[in-house]
C-alpha cells in the first residue's frame, strides 16, 4: 500500500503544492488515513458512519457541504458489486485514480472505468491484494510450510489513472518522474 499511496501522491502533488483529495466510498477509512499522512488535505466520505473515524475530523457520513467544490484528485476505491458511484466521482475532479480486484468483484461489470464520463485511461498498476500479502507472511515465515510450492492466489488490485483529455499529458509526465 505504501507505494500506492506514493504514486497516488505524486500525482496529487504534481498537480498542486497542498493538494485537495476526496476518497469516495472510503469504508472503514484505513486507505484515507494513509492519504492523508501525506496530503493533510484528504477528506473520506461514505454512505455510513464507521467506528474507525471517532476522533479523526477527516471523516463523513457523505454531506454535500463536504462534497462541493473541485478536488484535484478523486479516489474511488471498492465499490460493492452492481453500486455505481462514477457519475458523482466524475463531478469531483478532473483526475479520479480507481482500484478493484482483478477478480472482478467491484462495481459495474467487474470495473470501475471512467471512459463514458469524459476522461481517458493515463495509466495503471497493480499490487497484491492484503490476503495475498498475509498469506504471504503466514505462509513463508510464520509457518513451516515448503516455500518453493507457495503460488499467490492472483488476487491483486489494479489501480488506473484517469484524466479529463486536457491533463492526460501532464499526468502521463508527473508519473514518469
Amino acid at each position: 500500500r505504501k507505494l500506492d499511496v506514493e504514486r497516488i501522491a505524486a500525482v496529487a502533488y504534481g498537480l498542486s503544492d497542498n493538494p485537495r483529495v476526496i476518497d469516495v466510498g472510503c469504508g472503514n477509512g484505513d486507505f484515507t488515513d494513509k492519504l492523508y499522512e501525506v496530503m493533510p488535505n484528504t477528506i473520506g466520505i461514505d454512505i455510513k458512519d464507521f467506528p474507525d473515524w471517532e476522533g479523526k475530523p477527516y471523516f463523513y457520513k457523505r454531506a454535500a457541504e463536504k462534497e462541493k467544490g473541485k478536488y484535484d484528485l478523486a479516489f474511488l476505491g471498492w465499490m460493492e458489486l452492481n453500486e455505481d458511484y462514477r457519475k458523482d466521482t466524475s463531478k469531483f475532479a478532473d483526475v479520479i485514480v480507481t482500484t478493484y480486484d482483478i477478480r472482478g468483484f467491484c462495481g459495474i461489470d467487474g470495473n470501475v472505468l471512467f471512459d463514458s464520463f469524459g476522461f481517458k485511461p493515463v495509466a495503471f498498476w497493480w499490487t497484491p491484494t492484503w490476503a495475498d500479502v498475509d498469506e504471504t507472511l503466514r505462509s513463508t515465515i510464520f509457518s513451516t510450510i515448503n516455500k518453493e510450492n507457495f503460488n499467490y492466489r492472483d488476487f491483486h488490485n489494479i489501480f488506473d489513472v484517469y484524466a479529463k483529455p486536457e491533463l492526460k499529458d501532464k499526468i502521463v509526465s508527473i508519473l514518469k518522474q
